[in-house]
């Protein structure tokens, strides 16, 4: 029964081969560049905060989100490849590298973080959580959920 069990789950375990190519997705696709986007937004928003940081300062700051996100970017991708291998097929995982390969997906991929700021900057704030809830709760006052509306 345990020697079944450890069969399953080494069966489970994604092949070196299809992890590597998770990997590369993982680098090409939607988390690599929401960490882009995001790396440049926190690095923005910090040196916001404090205007009159030196260029020492300034150096220093650049310096530690790098080294963050650095950090969780090698952790996040691991992750991320893990999931893509467990998920598809290797020949979907064949198929989407080989796409992810060509000059059009290059092409989309350096311009992801302008066409995700150029779409936020079109819609402006959005709270779907909140827009659900004020729907749900109109006539339900009373509810826990509506309560602090």
């Amino acid at each position: 029964m345990l020697l079944a069990a450890l069969m399953m789950v080494a069966a489970a375990e994604p092949s070196a081969e299809a992890l590597s190519l998770g990997r590369e997705l993982s680098e090409r696709g939607t988390l690599a560049t929401l960490l882009t986007v995001a790396e440049a937004k926190d690095k923005a928003e910090m040196a916001a905060k404090n205007p009159g940081m030196s260029d020492a300062d300034k150096a220093a700051l650049e310096a530690a989100v790098t080294g963050s996100y650095a950090a969780e970017r090698e952790r996040l991708f691991a992750a991320d490849a893990r999931s893509f291998a467990t998920n598809l097929s290797i020949e979907d995982l064949r198929a989407l590298v080989a796409f992810a390969r060509t000059p059009a997906a290059q092409h989309l991929q350096s311009a992801m973080p302008s066409i995700i700021a150029s779409t936020i900057s079109q819609v402006g704030q959005i709270d779907l959580a909140g827009a659900a809830r004020d729907s749900y709760c109109k006539g339900r006052e009373t509810q826990p959920l509506c309560a602090d509306r």
